[in-house]
């Protein structure tokens, strides 16, 4: 850690390390007070404050001395603990004092972090900004922070991101850790917010942990509930766990399902509690949504079925089911055991679903605590730094965006909500697609917590990413970091947090940070006033310069919302118990549970979000809510098991879990610092006495364990775990990448350590990568400019799709249908599209546009979706052609709907205003479309329709293709093909033209230019090159020249130049005798007249296109083939081979030396068969002998040169005729005999 450990305190009144909870008061009801304390001096002064090394939130007080804190004394008037610390809170405020704090800024010059002065650090951090800001807009800079700050810091960076740099990019570790904790809770009752209290726990008959150690997590919590557990009338405990942990060790039941199937063993739960009537259904009819369908789901869950899942026993399962659905009262708490496990959400849902069905929700000892793992998560949370928007406000809500908009005083297009926050390995994917430059990090130590972390050093020591860090030590991130900046602690600043039951308590500054370090609000607030951010009336949009006024501007955006503030101050929160919010006038001493009056967050415009599709994780619209109609009632969400996309196998066959150590926190920055990392200094794995005897280790033994991922090598403890599972704690940096939601768990194997090993990318690999590194050249001008916005693309192919959306209207589809209907329809659809193309083509102007890239997606979608203007005017074609209309207009709205967040991210309400009018009437398009498909399709595809001419064509195409044999095939050159059969379709490899060519000598301009030309005003363009037939076009970049803009000479056939300007493109051709040269102006052609677009263009694929059927099986090849065949480059066709014939004459009067008659037949049928297109040969003339006629025909036969074999004579009924006796003779089958000629006359 780069410090010497802390020593034992000089006073404690108790060793909380060899006793973690403390000795038993046991209770009901009244949790009795008890003063923890630990001192290294008798302090001169007590300060107020909380704990900020778990989620619990305890009160404590600090110790001051000399200006040093030297203890802590747990507050016995708070309501949280009673005076109670578990081992973090008593030793873990002594690292503050180590002598190892960041007390500079640092700047790395020459590879190297260097000291300098805040100004000259902030100064360049806002240097970096504005330049990222000016070249790659606002959406380069990210900021990743942590659950570890104040509320009124959260809340300041909060307004930096979303009011003074209107971006999205903004997410901490705390979503990472438990997002599933506030997206349950907004799932089931429509905001986050937290129903239950600490003091349910005095009340409760019942409590159900799932995946929460709470006896490792959260110390003095469990300390309460093991008192509740010693003294009269203890609750029920039910713990669900694959582990035998001290929690587990005290459980009623102990349920240990197999690693991944918690959401399988909550719905068999929930069909115990329908089968045996568990269930209020007064409250569950007057108070949730849902219930039907969740019962639909549960009804496959049988015990027997649960147990096939996940191995708990069906005795068990029972009677956990029977304990829950009897309880008068109930507690339920999860944490990571669900939220980082297979189908969290929905798994944490099913929990909430339980005290729903029972009623057991907003009464004492009854309630959800979703746990946090964070200190102030919850604020991270509440102010919008994370996954959610200040004060739990809905993105998709309008009137929320505007609330926000008002109090910030920015204009709503500038609140950033055309998304949710973007998530940390979204903000990782950005980074390595250079479109993310700056990454400003706080209070947290991504290089060893986040997953994946061979990804992470590479990613975050990328030679042009600008780093900047804000840490209280030199963690392993700060290492790494253009600038360090020091940050004060918790004791050295003055700030709110609130804990996992909505406590909120105020820490007093108690003593000043070391050196210059400063508090992470004095940071940002310096940061905000550096960069000159206003609101819209010129005011400073962060005028704040104390705490307590923060905290006052964060009161006003609260107000009405689920975390109401209104009702504390600093001075209400002074002096005693911290107070649970909602706090306002009508709650004025805060609020203990929520929904006691049964009424939920759920109603549609008070709401955080309209939830999702918990299978699929797709977001529902305020539509899809509506049919729910929650309207102030709990939704139940239900979903099916699925198993965890990676399972163990021979190769991997182990799963791993992580955990929490009760003795450290997170990746022991603090903790790591004092004398708990003496008691437990290094990692460990725990695994089954049967796992260790089947791989052959021992208790203690070194291992390597090694994911698909990563590996590691640590300890292994023998025992506490069931086989085929195994437990570490991510509070160290073990190399293993940490699974999030939808993460998959890890698949592990073993091997014994007998050496040290290299097992993970080491912290040096990272350092070395930065060592070259300077900060000040970070973010190159050529990383700056070399760039091209992928938005001219997007704006092209939607434009061009427009345009030829107007073509189709007026030429394609009336061409295809013939109806009187569809006429009438089609002329308010083209007047809809004209509308929608007037609109849209001033914002492809504004924001550039490739129209040619556009123009040929176009024209694909159109050859692709449409029938042949030749074809049938059936009502099956009428269908086809109407089909391919919806499947383009779809593309449209694809198009429109990348647009939509586009035109927001970019603040301009004029584009979001025509995107969404464009959106709107592609709507009605659509409906329009649809219903005509409704309509029709029904009796067209249903009624067996009559043969037409297409019908026979399609026939006898598909005859051709049969006659051609599959074998008797060979290719030849195209020249040698005339007259012979095609085998096989031959399709065009690529289009003719394979490119955009020019149909006439002239020049290339864009088209656009010209619009307004005439005679008196003509149009010039400065002729920037030449292109010929069959050279490569030169590239016009930069933009217009002279006050001209550009236009390239260009000959017949030759291809069109490319044009890289913003809304410039050359999509015509002006020929020569329209254009003349300026005799004052050299190189500098003028037009008199507009251009039409694309005039004297031929497209790409304009005569063929690529998969074109150029010459169809079962075709006589003819000398017109052979010109379309060359000009897409096929040089050979594949052709049936010619048949082979044998022709035979027979007659003893034609025979040599006997003849007495010449023979015509032989050479007439031998040339006939020649001219067919066979290969003829006359093989002889034979007499009429049965014995010679047989032999000879049984030898030809026999050699298999011929595929015919032609004979004249001998098969009529004579004396002499031979032949049919000859050939049966041979075995040969005789199909038919003699024709049936009528009489002539």
């Amino acid at each position: 850690m780069g410090s010497q450990l802390c020593g034992a305190p000089a006073f404690q009144t108790r060793d909380s390390i060899e006793d973690i909870w403390g000795p038993r008061t046991p209770y009901k009801h009244e949790w009795p007070p008890r003063e923890d304390r630990a001192c290294n001096e008798e302090p001169e002064k007590w300060v107020q404050s909380a704990c900020v090394l778990c989620s619990n939130g305890c009160g404590l007080d600090i110790g001051v001395k000399d200006g040093k804190v030297v203890g802590v004394r747990g507050r016995v008037t708070d309501r949280v603990n009673k005076g109670r610390l578990g081992p973090k809170g008593l030793h873990g405020w002594d690292s503050m004092n180590q002598s190892d704090r960041l007390t500079k800024p640092l700047i790395r010059k020459n590879g190297k972090l260097e000291p300098a002065s805040w100004d000259e650090a902030m100064g360049l951090i806002v240097e970096k900004s504005r330049k990222l800001a000016k070249y790659l807009t606002n959406h380069s800079i990210a900021f990743y922070t942590s659950g570890q700050l104040f509320l009124e810091e959260y809340y300041a960076l909060a307004v930096i991101g979303k009011a003074g740099l209107h971006t999205l990019h903004m997410d901490g570790n705390t979503r990472l850790c438990t997002a599933t904790a506030a997206a349950s809770m907004r799932e089931s009752f429509g905001s986050d917010g937290q129903p239950g209290s600490y003091g349910d726990i005095d009340y409760t008959d019942c409590i159900f942990l799932v995946g929460h150690n709470m006896a490792a997590t959260q110390t003095v919590l469990w300390a309460r509930v093991l008192d509740r557990l010693h003294g009269p009338d203890p609750p029920k405990l039910i713990v669900v766990d694959p582990r035998n942990s001290a929690t587990a060790q005290k459980a009623t039941v102990h349920l240990a399902p197999k690693i991944g199937t918690n959401l399988a063993l909550l719905n068999g739960i929930q069909h115990l509690l329908f089968e045996n009537g568990w269930i209020n259904e007064d409250y569950v009819s007057k108070h949730t949504v849902g219930v039907e369908e969740l019962r639909g789901t549960a009804q496959k869950y049988t015990p027997e079925y649960v147990e096939e899942i996940t191995g708990v026993p069906v005795e068990q399962l029972k009677e956990a089911a029977r304990i829950l659905g009897t309880t008068k009262s109930l507690l339920s708490t999860a944490l990571q055991g669900v939220y980082q496990s297979n189908q969290a959400t929905a798994s944490a849902c099913q929990i909430n679903n339980i005290s729903l069905l029972r009623g057991l929700i907003g009464k004492p000892g009854s309630g959800i605590l979703q746990m946090n793992g964070q200190p102030t998560a919850q604020n991270n949370r509440e102010a919008g730094c994370d996954g959610e928007f200040p004060g739990f406000r809905n993105h998709l809500n309008p009137d929320h965006m505007n609330e926000l908009a008002r109090m910030w005083n920015i204009a709503p297009i500038r609140v950033p909500h055309w998304n949710e926050p973007t998530h940390v390995e979204n903000l990782l994917k950005y980074i390595a697609d250079g479109s993310i430059r700056m990454l400003w990090i706080s209070a947290t130590n991504p290089l060893v917590s986040l997953p994946t972390l061979a990804r992470v050093r590479e990613l975050l020591t990328q030679p042009e990413l600008f780093v900047v860090c804000q840490d209280i030590y030199m963690t392993e991130t700060a290492a790494v970091a253009d600038v360090v900046l020091p940050a004060a602690q918790w004791a050295e600043k003055t700030g709110c947090f609130t804990n996992v039951d909505r406590t909120v308590h105020l820490s007093h500054k108690a003593v000043d940070p070391p050196g210059e370090a400063k508090s992470d609000l004095a940071i940002f607030l310096d940061y905000g006033r550096r960069m000159g951010f206003r609101d819209r009336d010129g005011n400073d949009l962060l005028p704040w310069a104390t705490p307590e006024e923060v905290f006052e501007a964060w009161k006003k955006l609260s107000a009405g919302r689920p975390c109401d503030y209104t009702g504390l101050t600093y001075e209400k929160l002074t002096g005693g118990s911290g107070i649970q919010w909602p706090c306002n006038e009508a709650n004025p001493q805060g609020t203990e549970r929520l929904f006691a009056d049964g009424h939920f967050f759920t109603d549609i415009d008070y709401c955080e979000s309209f939830g999702h599709d918990l299978e699929t994780g797709a977001p529902f619209s305020k539509e899809d809510y509506k049919k729910f109609n929650p309207a102030g009632r709990a939704i139940l969400k239900s979903c099916h098991y699925n198993p965890p996309i990676e399972a163990t196998d021979e190769e991997y066959p182990l799963m791993l879990s992580t955990g929490r150590k009760a003795l450290h926190f997170h990746t022991r920055t603090k903790t790591g610092r004092t004398l708990l990392q003496k008691s437990c200094p290094e990692p460990a794995i725990r695994i089954s006495k049967e796992d260790a005897a089947r791989f052959g280790v021992e208790d203690n033994e070194m291992v390597i364990v090694r994911s698909k991922r990563g590996a590691v090598e640590m300890k292994a403890l023998v025992g506490g775990v069931s086989p085929g599972r195994r437990l570490c704690p991510f509070t160290s940096d073990t190399g293993i990448p940490k699974t999030a939601e939808r993460k998959r768990p890890m698949n592990l194997r073993w091997a014994r350590a007998q050496q040290q090993v290299q097992v993970r990318e080491q912290q040096s690999q990272a350092v070395a990568q930065v060592s070259s590194k300077d900060a000040a050249r970070t973010i190159s001008d050529n990383d700056l400019t070399n760039r091209r916005r992928r938005l001219v693309t997007w704006m092209g192919n939607t434009h061009e799709t427009m345009v030829q959306l107007i073509d189709i209207y007026e030429h394609l589809i009336p061409k295809l249908i013939d109806d009187y209907e569809v006429e009438a329809g089609l002329q308010v659809l083209l007047r809809i599209a004209r509308g929608m193309e007037s609109k849209f083509k001033p914002q492809a102007d504004k924001f550039g546009e490739d129209a040619a890239e556009g123009l040929h997606r176009a024209e694909v979608l159109k050859e692709s979706l449409f029938p042949r203007e030749d074809s049938r005017h059936t009502e099956y074609e009428v269908l086809d052609a109407l089909q391919g209309l919806e499947m383009y207009l779809g593309y449209i709205a694809s198009c429109l709907n990348a647009l939509q967040p586009v035109s927001q991210a970019v603040w301009d309400e004029e584009f979001c205003a025509v995107v969404s009018d464009n959106m709107r009437d592609l709507r009605r398009m659509q409906a329009w479309v649809r219903k005509q498909i409704k309509v029709r399709a029904p009796q067209t595809l249903l009624v067996p329709a009559l043969p037409g001419g297409d019908y026979i064509r399609d026939i006898a195409r598909e005859q051709r293709r049969r006659k051609s044999p599959t074998n008797g095939q060979e290719r030849v050159p195209i020249t040698e093909g005339v007259g012979r059969i095609a085998a096989c379709d031959h399709a065009s490899p690529l289009s003719t033209p394979e490119f955009d060519s020019s149909a006439m000598d002239g020049f290339a301009i864009p088209s656009a230019r010209t619009l307004y030309a005439s005679p008196e005003t003509p149009a010039s363009f400065r002729v920037r090159g030449i292109v010929a037939a069959g050279e490569e076009p030169p590239t016009i970049r930069g933009c217009i020249t002279d006050d001209f803009p550009p236009a390239v000479e260009i000959m017949t056939g030759a291809k069109f130049p490319a044009h890289e300007a913003p809304g410039e493109s050359f999509d015509a051709c002006v020929k020569y005798e329209d254009t003349w040269y300026c005799p004052e102006r050299k190189g500098v052609i003028s037009v008199s007249k507009p251009v039409p677009r694309n005039a004297n263009r031929r497209f790409a694929g304009e005569d063929i296109a690529r998969g074109d059927v150029v010459l169809e099986a079962g075709q006589a090849i003819e000398t017109t083939h052979v010109m379309p065949l060359a000009s897409v480059a096929v040089d050979s066709v594949l052709v049936v081979k010619r048949p082979s014939v044998g022709v035979l004459s027979t007659g003893k009067e034609l025979v040599s030396g006997q003849a007495t008659v010449r023979d015509v037949n032989g050479p007439f049928l031998t040339a006939a068969c020649q001219e067919a297109g066979a290969s003829a040969s006359f093989l002889d003339t034979l007499t009429d002998d049965p014995e010679i006629l047989t032999n000879e025909l049984a030898e030809i036969t026999r050699r298999c040169e011929y595929d015919v074999l032609v004979s004249s004579g001998a098969v009529s009924a004579g004396k002499y005729d031979f032949v049919r006796t000859a050939l049966a003779a041979i075995g040969a089958e005789v199909v038919f005999h003699g024709l049936a000629i009528p009489k002539s006359g």
